[in-house]
C-alpha cells in the first residue's frame, strides 16, 4: 500500500495521501518497529526518530526526498481530558500556544534537516495525525523560509490558528495544505476559539468523499466547533472515565478509556488513524476513480459549475441526471442486479436501467451482454444478483459449495458417519432441525464452560476428560429434557441464536421452508464458551484457554470410547467466535494450539474450520 514513489508528485494525488496516512500511522510504533518498517519495507536511506518532551515523530530521508511526520497523544483520553484553549502570537498570526511550544522544543532540529534537503532539492513533506497534524502545518508556517515545502497532509488533526494564520497559511500554501476529516471526528471539532484552514477533504459515515464546490460550502459541511461549555463538559466526561479507573496501571486505563470514548463520545469513533487509511485506500486503488475524484491543485479555487473544470471535479456528466434520454432495453433476457461502486459519482452506461443509485450502491436491470460491460467497469467494485423473495439461501449455499452432489447416489453421503463440533454461543436442542427420523436428537453433549451447576467433563469421565469446569449434558440428558417435556436450562435453547444458525447450516435437517445443511445426517457436540475476561484485561483474552479446552475437549471425545461418543469418528469443529488477539500471523501460542490440536494439519480425522470475523473494514491487522 505505501509506495515511496508517490511522494516525488509535485502535486495531490491519492495514493500520495494513502501513503502519508501511513506513514503517520507508523510515527506511534517505538523507535525498533518505526526504524525497521521505513529502512527495510519502505526503503529509505535515512532514519532520524523525533523524541523531545511531549513532541515525537520521525524525519525519513532518500536522495531525493524529506518526510517529517509528527505523532500524535499516545493517549486520546489525556489529551482530550487536559488540553486547554490558550493562543500565542506569532509573527504570522495567532496559533494555539500547547500545539506551539509542542513545536518549539523540535524546532531547530526540523529546520536543519529541511534547510539540508532544501539545498539538496528534495521533495519535501510533512504530515501528522492528530496533535501531529497541528505540528505539521504548524512547523510548515514557521520554516515557510527555510524551505521550498512541497505539500503538507493531514488527518484527524484540531483546530489551531485564527483567522490571521488562516489567511497566511491559505496565501503561502493555497494548494499544498489538505486537511483530511472522516466523518464526525470529535477531534476536528475542538479546542473551542480556534478555526480550521487548509483545503478540505471530509469523508461521510461511508467512506465517501463529501464534495462541496466552494470554500464556504466545505466549511459549512464539517462538523462544526464545539463551544467552550461542551468542550468543558466533554472533558468533565473523560476525566469521570479516568476517575473510575484512577488505581489501575496506564495500560489498563487506556484499554479502558479508547473504548469508553467510543461509545460516550459522538465522533470519538472516527478519529482512529486507521479509519482514515480505509477511506483512503478506496481511492488510492487504480481505477477510473482517478478522473472521476481528482484534486490537484487549485481546484476548489478555479471550480465552476458551469466551466471547464465540472468534469475534473465531479466526474463527466451529472450523475442526478444519468437516467434522462437513455433507451429501455426490451423485457425479454434483463436481469435485476445490485451493484457495489468503487465511485460514489459512477455515471451509468447508456442504455443500462438504473433504479437506484445512492452512496457507493446502485441497482439496474441488465442484458446478458450489458452484464458483461460492467464487469469491465472499473468503476464498479462488484455486482450481485438479486434474489427472489423466500428463496432459500441455505440451499443454494449447499449447492454453491457441490455439496449437492454428494447428497446423492452413487456417494448419498450426508455426514451420519462424521461429528460436527460447534464452538459458539450454544445449540437449541429442541430445534426440530437437529432431530433424526425417529425423533431423537443428534446433539450427543454440550459443554456449557459458563455453568458450573452440574458435572465437569471431568466429572463424567474422569478417565477421559481432564477439564474440571462448567456443565457436561450428554445424550442422554437431553434426551432426558426432550422425552420429559422438562424445560432445558436456557443455555441449552442458545438465547442469541447464532450457534443453532451456525449449527444449522452445517448440520441442520430440512424442517419447514429452511432446506438441509451440508451434512444433514451428522451428530452434534456443542461447546458453548467462557469468554469472561477479568475487568481491564485485553479484549478476546479469555478466549484463549476457553477455545483450546473446547478444542481438546472434541477431539478426544471423537476418538470414541468415552461417555460421549462410544464409536470414533472423524471430526469437523466450527470456531465462528471472535479472536482477535494477536498477530494473526501463526505465531502466538493460542495460534500454535490450534495447530496442535490437528497436529499441524496431518491428521486425517480432524479439521477446524475458523471465521475470518466481521472486522475487515477496521484493518486492525495492516500496515
Amino acid at each position: 500500500m505505501f509506495q515511496i514513489n508517490s511522494l516525488q508528485s509535485d502535486g495531490f494525488n491519492w495514493q500520495l495521501a494513502l501513503s502519508l496516512a501511513m506513514a503517520s500511522n507508523v510515527s506511534y510504533e517505538n523507535e525498533s518497529v518505526a526504524t525497521d518498517i521505513l529502512r527495510n519495507k519502505w526503503k529509505f536511506s535515512s532514519v532520524e526518530i523525533v523524541d523531545v518532551g511531549d513532541t515525537q515523530g520521525f524525519i525519513a530521508q532518500t536522495n531525493k526526498l524529506t518526510v517529517v511526520a509528527f505523532r500524535g497523544s499516545e493517549s486520546l483520553g489525556d489529551w482530550l481530558g487536559n488540553v486547554h484553549v490558550k493562543a500565542i502570537d506569532q509573527d504570522f498570526g495567532t496559533v494555539h500556544k500547547g500545539f506551539h511550544l509542542d513545536f518549539a522544543a523540535v524546532k531547530d532540529l526540523i529546520q536543519a534537516r529541511l534547510t539540508q534537503a532544501a539545498t539538496d532539492n528534495h521533495h519535501i513533506w510533512l504530515t501528522g495525525h492528530s496533535l501531529g497534524g497541528a505540528l505539521a502545518i504548524i512547523a510548515a508556517a514557521e520554516l515557510r523560509e527555510a524551505a521550498a515545502i512541497t505539500g503538507i497532509l493531514t488527518f484527524g488533526q484540531p483546530r489551531f490558528a485564527d483567522a490571521q494564520s488562516c489567511q497566511f497559511i491559505n496565501h503561502h500554501y493555497k494548494d499544498r495544505y489538505f486537511r483530511f476529516v472522516n466523518n464526525e471526528d470529535i477531534v476536528a471539532r475542538i479546542p473551542p476559539g480556534f478555526l480550521h484552514c487548509g483545503i478540505l477533504i471530509h469523508f461521510d459515515s461511508n467512506g465517501n468523499v463529501i464534495f462541496t464546490p466552494t470554500e464556504a460550502e466545505s466549511v459549512q459541511s464539517e462538523p462544526p466547533a464545539l463551544n467552550i461549555d461542551e468542550f468543558r463538559y466533554l472533558q468533565e466526561r473523560v476525566k469521570a472515565i479516568q476517575s473510575v479507573h484512577k488505581n489501575s496501571d496506564a495500560a489498563t486505563i487506556e484499554g479502558y478509556i479508547a473504548p469508553s470514548l467510543i461509545g460516550l463520545i459522538p465522533g470519538a469513533g472516527d478519529h482512529a488513524i486507521t479509519g482514515y487509511i480505509s477511506a483512503i485506500k478506496k481511492y488510492a486503488t487504480p481505477t477510473a476513480m482517478d478522473s472521476v475524484v481528482d484534486l490537484q491543485r487549485g481546484l476548489r479555487s478555479t471550480f465552476d459549475p458551469g466551466g471547464d473544470n465540472y468534469e475534473s471535479w465531479i466526474g463527466p456528466g451529472d450523475p442526478l441526471q444519468h437516467n434522462k434520454g437513455m433507451a429501455t432495453p426490451s423485457e425479454a433476457n434483463r436481469f435485476p442486479v445490485l451493484l457495489q461502486l468503487r465511485d460514489p459519482n459512477w455515471k451509468a452506461p447508456a442504455g443500462l436501467q438504473v433504479h437506484s443509485q445512492f452512496s457507493n450502491f446502485a441497482t439496474v436491470v441488465a442484458t446478458a451482454e450489458q452484464l458483461d460491460q460492467l464487469r469491465n467497469d472499473e468503476g464498479i467494485e462488484s455486482i450481485e444478483a438479486s434474489r427472489d423473495g423466500g428463496s432459500r439461501d441455505l440451499d443454494t449455499s449447499v449447492t454453491f459449495v457441490k455439496a449437492s452432489q454428494v447428497h446423492r447416489p452413487p456417494l448419498d453421503e450426508k455426514g451420519d458417519s462424521a461429528i460436527i463440533g460447534i464452538i459458539d454461543t450454544g445449540i437449541d436442542i429442541l430445534h426440530e432441525a437437529f432431530f433424526d427420523d425417529e425423533g431423537n436428537s443428534r446433539i450427543v453433549a454440550i459443554w456449557n464452560q459458563r455453568d458450573d451447576t452440574g458435572p465437569s467433563p471431568k466429572a463424567v469421565d474422569p478417565a477421559n476428560f481432564t477439564a474440571d469446569y462448567g456443565t457436561l449434558y450428554t445424550q442422554t440428558d437431553i434426551a432426558n429434557f426432550i422425552s420429559e417435556n422438562t424445560p432445558p436450562p436456557i443455555a441449552l435453547r442458545d438465547r442469541t441464536g447464532h450457534g443453532t444458525h451456525v449449527a444449522s447450516i452445517a448440520a441442520g435437517r430440512a424442517t419447514g421452508i429452511l432446506a438441509d445443511g451440508m451434512a444433514p445426517e451428522a451428530r452434534l457436540i456443542g461447546v458453548i464458551p467462557n469468554m469472561d475476561t477479568i475487568p481491564g484485561g485485553p479484549v478476546s483474552l479469555g478466549y484463549s484457554t476457553a477455545h483450546v479446552d473446547a478444542l481438546w475437549f472434541l477431539k478426544v471425545a471423537a476418538n470414541g470410547g468415552n461417555k460421549v461418543l462410544e464409536q470414533k469418528l472423524p471430526i469437523a469443529i466450527n470456531v465462528s467466535l471472535g479472536m482477535n488477539a494477536g498477530a494473526h500471523d501463526g505465531t502466538s501460542v493460542l495460534e500454535k494450539a490450534f495447530d496442535g490440536v490437528t497436529n499441524g494439519g496431518s491428521d486425517p480425522e480432524i479439521v477446524i474450520v475458523k471465521s475470518a470475523g466481521n472486522e475487515r473494514g477496521h484493518a486492525g491487522h495492516q500496515r
